[in-house]
Parts: structure tokens; sequence; C-alpha cells
């Protein structure tokens, strides 16, 4: 629509002239309102109308949100029986290699490295110092270990570790010889499960039965019960080695033998199934499992033979 306006001095109406800026910002507001508008209905659209994807959607959300309690709960399940498995894991291995896994947490105080994206800085330099502290405590632990063994080693001990046990009592040693080791075994006379407190090792009688490392002869019994005929050799340094069970005894009381040597013979003396050798080392007084002592003689891949062996074997023979 046209504007006009009153010219006084020529007393008639005349047509007003819009400018280029007048024009633009009436198209500008009009723009602007539309905009708005447009806005302002799909505002109204969203929010009271839904489209059958958001719909879904939603429906969909809402099914997770149910479903997250049964999930966390199985999760929290989950985790138990994993626990659970891991303390059972710990105990096979404690009975079959007689200690306990040194390093088998270690990958979990690094675990929280999975959730970087989703974790605090804060928590993570927390839980960082946490994993650093814990390994700056087990390297003191190796360190102190690693200490002990140069100690050992060292010119002024150095004769120490050959009076350690490790070698086989049996001459021509195989590990299909491997009976039951220290534990609790099933005893072949009264059927009763007992504390069997060395290794049988199966033999034929009559064969040769050495010592294990260089000793003194400690103690010389020959009796028809119990361990029989058997030797006490003491190793210095609170090893010693028990050989049972023998028909005849080659060495006596006080006497010093070599690695090698012959302590005595295979036999059937006191109380025992079969014939074979029963072997002690004892470490401080303390009854240690004698198959951890053969790694210095045996392969790798024989002496992991001799540990399961000697762990599955559920009946000692004496």
């Amino acid at each position: 629509m046209e504007k006009y306006v009153y010219n006084k001095d020529g007393l008639r109406f005349e047509r007003q002239k819009r400018s280029a800026g007048h024009i633009f910002r009436t198209v500008m507001k009009y723009f602007l309102a539309s905009i708005a508008l447009a806005a302002l209905y799909y505002i109204i659209i969203a929010v009271f109308f839904s489209t059958s994807e958001e719909r879904r959607l939603r429906a969909e959300n809402r099914l997770i949100e149910e479903k997250y309690g049964t999930i966390e709960e199985k999760v929290a399940l989950l985790d138990d029986i994993v626990a659970g498995l891991e303390v059972r894991d710990r105990d096979i291995y404690s009975k079959i290699f007689d200690s306990e896994p040194i390093f088998s947490d270690w990958e979990k105080r690094f675990i929280f490295l999975n959730a970087l994206d989703s974790l605090p800085e804060s928590e993570i330099v927390h839980r960082t110092n946490e994993a650093v502290e814990a390994s700056v405590a087990m390297s003191s632990s190796i360190g102190g270990r690693l200490s002990e063994i140069a100690r050992i080693v060292s010119d002024k001990a150095a004769d120490s570790i050959f009076l350690i046990p490790l070698s086989s009592p049996v001459p021509d040693f195989t590990i299909t010889q491997t009976g039951a080791s220290i534990g609790r075994k099933m005893n072949p006379f009264y059927k009763i499960v007992y504390n069997h407190t060395g290794l049988d090792i199966l033999a034929y009688a009559g064969d040769k039965v050495v010592a294990s490392a260089p000793g003194t002869v400690k103690q010389v019994v020959r009796s028809k019960t119990g361990m029989g005929n058997y030797v006490v050799i003491d190793h210095g340094h609170g090893y010693e080695s028990i050989y049972a069970h023998l028909s005849e005894i080659n060495v006596r009381k006080g006497r010093r033998i070599a690695r090698g040597e012959q302590v005595g013979v295979v036999g059937v003396s006191g109380l025992t199934f079969a014939a074979h050798l029963h072997y002690e080392v004892h470490k401080d007084g303390k009854t240690m499992n004698p198959v951890h002592y053969f790694f210095a003689s045996e392969s790798p891949s024989d002496y992991i033979g001799m540990i399961r062996l000697s762990a599955g074997t559920g009946q000692s023979l004496d």
C-alpha cells in the first residue's frame, strides 16, 4: 500500500518516496518474524507431537532403564564368581607349587587404564600413585631377595649353594618314577587320608640310592616299622635330606659324604606297600616339597611333568 503525505506549501498530497534502507529494514523485519514463527511451530510440534522414530527410541530407552538394574545385579554376581575363581586358582596353585603366586594380581593394579576416558583426573592421579607405591614395594621385596641370593653366592658363602640337595637321589632318574609328594594322601594300608611328608620315587629293589648333595651323615636308623631303614644327611645351612625304606645302608653316622656317593639300596623295609625310595628334604626343620629341588637336575618340561605327577597322585606307597 502506498503512503501519501500532505504538502503544506503546495497544498496537495504527494506520494512519499521510500529509501533503500527503509525497504531493507522492512524486509528484514518480516524475515526475522518468519524465522521466529517457524521456530515456534517447530517447538510446538516437537513437544506435543512425536514421530514414529522418536516413539521407538523412547520405548527402547524405557526398556534399557528397566533392564539396567537387572544387568547391574548380574554384573555383581559375575564379579563374585570371578573373585571366587581367583581364590580357587590361588589355592590350586599353592597346592601344586607349594607357594603363593607372586604376581597374580599385578595386572589388576593397572586395570583402571582401560577406563581413562571416563575417570576424573584426580581419580587417575590417585590410582596411579597407588599402583606406583605398590610397584615400589614389590621392587623392594624383589631387591631384598636378589640381595639374599647375592649374599649366598658371594665369595664368603659360595660353597653353600653346592650344599643344597639339588640332585636326584636315584641315578638315571626319569619322571615316570615320580610318585606321591608331600600333602594329604591316601595311606595304602589303612585307607585313610594322612599327611605324607616326602616324595615317593619308584624304583626296583636293589637300585642304588645316592646323596643328593654333600654333607655329613647325621643319623642311621635300622627298623622294621615306620620308615624302616633310613639315613639322614645334614648338608649344612639348615638343609637335611632323608632316604627311607632301604634294604641296605652303606654309610655310618658322622661320615662325610659327597654328592652322588652311594647311601644305600632301595628296598621294602618298614611299612611300605612296594619297593621305592621315600625321599624327604628339610630346611630349618620344616618339611619341604622335594620335587621343587629337582629343577636344577631336570629339564624344564620334565620338571613340570614331575610337579603334575606328584600332585596328581593321591595315594602314597608308605
